[in-house]
């Protein structure tokens, strides 16, 4: 047999393979859907097996025998994780979504109907649906900011905390959830300079670097002459050897940045803000106050020789912090190693530029800038009996903080099941796409113990707004914003969105291919 040589189908067989993956993703996915949902317990090769309703940590660990249906698999969980890191919650929702519309597409293409055409009805549907749900929005207050927390974590004392610490930190204030070995959850605030640019290697879990040296740099370093002068002087500073490089490193200066660090030559990782124009400049500017060193300016010489007079060129670009936390999606800077009064001094003229400035642009980032220097942390830290629940509780209340903040930049809407269903009656869109927008609303009510076609009628048969609390069940539909059963617009417009894109491209394959396994390439 050729050397990487590939099984394929076509096709009707294509096509049941892909329905089938799908499927076996929703039916994995979905039981975690609600507030009664139930628990997946996920075996590890290695470790402790985990235990959780985090609908992103189900789909994460998705991986089919079959390889066919294991790629569209894949697919359904690269959709659902987009939604999460967009929105920070709407997982499950968007696995559901993907399976229905996959479903009621394929019947119509096993009746002869053009996969192209039917890509288009969804594409088409999809604007009116997000026109419907955007303009059933209502900004949060910070009552609604505990009931989205309560919503997505499953437990009011635990939506409660959540709010509290996302008040008093601000609208762009930082809070972290860590684990620790006490039974319970704590609140703790301590300053730091956050900013949301993370690492996706990171993976829902933290890199934690305490205590370490950090470069900023504006200027691109991509060759390895940008690099190992940085690398050298990391190196000889045995009390760390630790750098966090907060800046672009691509090419030949990130291959030596990783190889080294595998070679356990120091420890550390490189961020790329992404922030651009006037902005950029003072981000760098600020972080560089906050750690007590100088930006590396375009056309600066890093020079790891000493001068004359003994003293390194290039020490004067590291500056220090105690800690720096870098999850997925942000990263916080503990006890940076600036002098206090340097700080306050830089922050005061931070603040006579906001006091002076009409630009609403320049205001807004003069605001991040003087948060980001004065401002307070929140720290949630859970723990547990054991290590399995604990990691449940840190993906609910990570989840829950996620959703939290989306519902405060984009709105809320009452119940995202529910908007979806009554967006199911718009005379604009497909049959089989209503159906699939209902099926949200009826995964729900069963994951409730409740008949959810029965449910259903009555809620489309009730004022707009109205539904139910499954955990404070009615006869009735009720006032879903004065029930707190409310969820963020942007969570339900990106799981529709996402759920939309990946179900066009999987019905419109007509061939699949997958690598031939080395063992079965041999016995050939």
């Amino acid at each position: 047999m050729v050397k990487g040589a590939k099984d394929i189908i076509y096709g009707d067989e294509a096509r049941l393979k892909i329905k089938a993956g799908v499927a076996k993703a929703y039916e994995m996915v979905s039981s975690t859907y609600g507030p009664l949902a139930t628990n997946v317990l996920l075996g590890k090769e290695w470790g402790a097996p985990v235990l959780t309703r985090d609908g992103v940590t189900v789909a994460k660990d998705i991986v089919l025998p079959d390889p066919f249906e294991n790629e569209a698999a894949q697919l359904v969980k690269q959709a659902s994780e987009t939604t999460n890191r967009l929105a920070g919650d709407g997982t499950t929702l968007t696995v559901v979504l993907t399976h229905h519309i996959v479903d009621a597409a394929m019947k119509r293409i096993t009746f002869g109907e053009n996969p192209m055409l039917i890509r288009k009805q969804i594409n088409d549907a999809l604007k009116d649906i997000t026109r419907f749900v955007v303009e059933q929005r209502k900004d949060v207050t910070d009552e609604n900011l505990e009931h989205v927390a309560t919503v997505s974590s499953g437990d009011p004392a635990l939506g409660k905390l959540i709010a509290e610490a996302l008040i008093e930190v601000g609208e762009r204030g930082g809070v972290m959830v860590e684990e620790h070995d006490a039974i319970g959850v704590k609140l703790d605030y301590v300053n730091g300079f956050h900013f949301n640019a993370g690492t996706y290697a990171v993976d829902k879990l933290k890199l934690q670097f305490a205590p370490t040296l950090v470069l900023v740099t504006e200027r691109p370093l991509s060759a390895n002459s940008d690099i190992l002068p940085i690398l050298q002087y990391v190196a000889e500073h045995p009390e760390t050897k630790r750098v966090v490089i907060i800046g672009e490193v691509t090419g030949d200066a990130a291959q030596t940045f990783v190889l080294n660090q595998q070679k356990g030559l120091y420890d550390g990782c490189a961020i790329l803000p992404g922030i651009a124009g006037v902005a950029k400049e003072w981000f760098y500017e600020d972080l560089a106050k906050y750690c007590g060193c100088k930006v590396v300016k375009p056309g600066a010489v890093l020079d790891n020789k000493p001068n004359s007079e003994g003293v390194k060129p290039i020490a004067q670009y590291f500056g220090t912090a105690d800690k720096v936390i870098v999850t997925e999606n942000s990263t916080t800077v503990f006890g940076g190693g600036g002098a206090a009064e340097d700080v306050k001094i830089h922050a005061d003229a931070v603040e006579a530029m906001l006091k002076e400035e009409t630009n609403d642009y320049k205001v807004e980032q003069l605001e991040l800038r003087l948060n980001r220097l004065t401002g307070k942390i929140a720290t949630i830290k859970v723990g547990a009996a054991t290590q399995v629940e604990r990691e449940e509780l840190r993906y609910r209340v990570d989840d829950a903080v996620q959703a939290a903040r989306a519902a405060r930049e984009g709105g809320i809407v009452p119940g995202g099941a529910t908007t979806l269903l009554r967006a199911s009656q718009l005379t604009t869109i497909p049959k089989f796409i209503a159906d699939a927008l209902q099926q949200p609303f009826i995964k729900l009510m069963e994951n409730g113990a409740e008949k959810g076609d029965h449910r259903l009628m009555q809620v489309l048969g009730s004022k707009a707004g109205y539904g139910f609390n499954l955990r404070d069940m009615s006869e009735k539909p009720i006032d879903l914003f004065k029930a707190g059963v409310v969820d963020p617009t942007k969570v339900i417009v990106q799981a529709i969105t996402n759920a939309s894109s990946v179900a066009g491209n999987l019905i419109t394959t007509g061939c699949m291919s997958v690598p031939i396994p080395v063992e079965e390439e041999k016995k050939a």
